[in-house]
C-alpha cells in the first residue's frame, strides 16, 4: 500500500489542469495515491479530472453538489485519506519530478509527524525570486525555525494522518486564511520532523486566486482563526515558543497580505461591506494585544511592512469615525 495520498481541493481550475496533470504524471516514483476533490465547480474542472483519472486505480475524485469553501473541502479530502500520510498540492500549483521519490525516502525508516521542504515560486511557468520569505538562502535549525521564516501554508507539508487526528485539529469552516491556525498549530506540536533540503513544491503566483484578493470572507477568516490559533497556544502552553521564535514573522505577513498595496482602497470604496467584518478584527486585535506588536516589529526594517501598517492605521481611523 502506498504511504502517501496528494490531495487536491479544486475549484474552478480548469486553466491549470493539464499541466497539474503533467506534473503528477511525470513523477520518477509511482507510488503515491491522489484524490482530487471538485468543489462544485462551474467550468470543465470536474470533466478534466474524471477524463485524466479514467483507468488511473491510484486516482479518485470527489465530487461535491453544493460550493462549501476550501477549509470543508481539506476537511473531507483528510477523512478520505487511506494512506500513512497526506501531501496538500493545490490544483494551481506544481511538484518537481522528484517530489514523491524524496518524501518516501524520508519516510522510509521513520514516522516523522511533518515531513517539510523548500519551494520555489513561478509566475506564467517561469522562475521568479523568493521574496516571500529568505527560504532560498536560509539554513533551518529545526522545524520552528522555518515555521519562523518560511511558508505558513498547509501545501509542501507530508504530514502523519495518525498523529494529525490525535492533534485534534480541523480547518475552520466557511472562513479563508484555513492555514493560519492549522499550519502553526502543527508546527507548534510536532516533536519529530524531517527537512529535506530541496525545492519539491512550485507555488505559482496566481495573481486570480482566491487568497491573492481583498475580500470579506478573508478578513472575517483571519479574525476567526486568530482567535482560535491563540486559544489553542494558550491552551497547550505553546506561548513561550510562539512569543520568541515565531509571532513576528507571522504577523509581518498577516499585515502585507492584508493591508499592502490596493488591499487598503478596496476596503475604503467597499467601506459599508467590510464595515463589520473590519470592526471584528479589530476586537480581535485589542483581545490579543496585537496592535503593541505594532510597535515591536516595524522598527525592523520592511518597507512593505511599514506601508501595511501606515494602511492599517488610515483604515482605523476611517472605521472608527
Amino acid at each position: 500500500m502506498n504511504k502517501i495520498t496528494i490531495l487536491i481541493p479544486c475549484f474552478n481550475k480548469q486553466k491549470y489542469l493539464s499541466r497539474l496533470f503533467k506534473s503528477l504524471e511525470n513523477q520518477v516514483d509511482p507510488n503515491f495515491n491522489v484524490i482530487l476533490l471538485d468543489d462544485n465547480s462551474s467550468d470543465n474542472s470536474l470533466s478534466m479530472i474524471e477524463k485524466f483519472i479514467a483507468n488511473k486505480s491510484n486516482y479518485q475524485v470527489i465530487k461535491l453538489s453544493k460550493n462549501k469553501g476550501v477549509a470543508n473541502a481539506r476537511n473531507i479530502l483528510i477523512d478520505s485519506c487511506q494512506s500513512k500520510y497526506f501531501y496538500f498540492l493545490d490544483a494551481d500549483d506544481l511538484i518537481s519530478k522528484k517530489t514523491i521519490y524524496y518524501l518516501n525516502k524520508a519516510i522510509q525508516e521513520n514516522d516523522y509527524q511533518i515531513v517539510y521542504s523548500r519551494f520555489s515560486l513561478i509566475f506564467y511557468k517561469l522562475p521568479v525570486i523568493n521574496f516571500l520569505s529568505r527560504i532560498a538562502k536560509v539554513k533551518f535549525k529545526n522545524h520552528i525555525d522555518f515555521i519562523s521564516n518560511s511558508s505558513p501554508f498547509i501545501w509542501n507539508k507530508l504530514i502523519l494522518k495518525k498523529w494529525y487526528q490525535e492533534e485534534n485539529i480541523k480547518f475552520t469552516t466557511g472562513y479563508d486564511f484555513e492555514d493560519t491556525y492549522v499550519t502553526f498549530m502543527l508546527f507548534l506540536s510536532a516533536k519529530n520532523t524531517y527537512f529535506v533540503n530541496k525545492k519539491l513544491y512550485k507555488y505559482d503566483l496566481n495573481l486570480s486566486g482566491i487568497s491573492k484578493k481583498q475580500s470579506v470572507n478573508k478578513i472575517e477568516g483571519l479574525s476567526e482563526n486568530l482567535n482560535i490559533l491563540y486559544s489553542e497556544i494558550k491552551k497547550k502552553n505553546l506561548s513561550f515558543i510562539w512569543n520568541n521564535e515565531v509571532e513576528e514573522f507571522f504577523f509581518k505577513n498577516i499585515m502585507i497580505h492584508l493591508f499592502f498595496g490596493n488591499n487598503k482602497n478596496v476596503i475604503i470604496k467597499n467601506k459599508q461591506e467590510y464595515q463589520l467584518a473590519f470592526e471584528k478584527l479589530l476586537k480581535t486585535f485589542e483581545e490579543h494585544n496585537l496592535e503593541s506588536k505594532i510597535a515591536k516589529y516595524k522598527n525592523k526594517f520592511n518597507l512593505f511592512l511599514y506601508l501595511a501598517i501606515k494602511n492599517y492605521f488610515q483604515l482605523k481611523q476611517i472605521f472608527s469615525k
